[in-house]
């Protein structure tokens, strides 16, 4: 799949509708398309943000897998996860967005 390097401390927006034409990056297409995302709550943090410099690579026809020192937070600012390692969906149709839970396969998701 394709690696996209970051720099330190850098903050970014992903695309999570799965309508992107930018992937992994959001272009905006969740406005056209009327995406609504649902609210993310936060979860009991079970271990800091570990790792070096974060890796995001867009696995074949699946999720993106970030490597790294990984921290997500929800639009109140709270942490749902941080880690070293997690899988984001960016197909779309995942129950438990932002994370990925299979369901790209089921769908029958591709990526360009």
């Amino acid at each position: 799949g394709a690696t996209v390097d970051m720099a330190t401390e850098t903050r970014v927006t992903l695309c999570r509708c799965g309508a992107s034409d930018q992937k992994p990056f959001c272009n905006n297409a969740h406005l056209q398309m009327r995406f609504v995302a649902e609210d993310v709550a936060p979860k009991a943090v079970k271990e800091a943000a570990t790792g070096g410099k974060l890796t995001i690579t867009a696995t074949p026809n699946g999720p993106l897998e970030l490597v790294g020192h990984v921290e997500i937070v929800n639009a109140d600012g709270e942490t749902v996860f941080a880690g070293g390692k997690t899988y984001l969906c960016r197909c779309g149709a995942s129950s438990s967005k932002p994370f990925c839970d299979g369901t790209h396969a089921k769908v029958g998701f591709e990526a360009e």
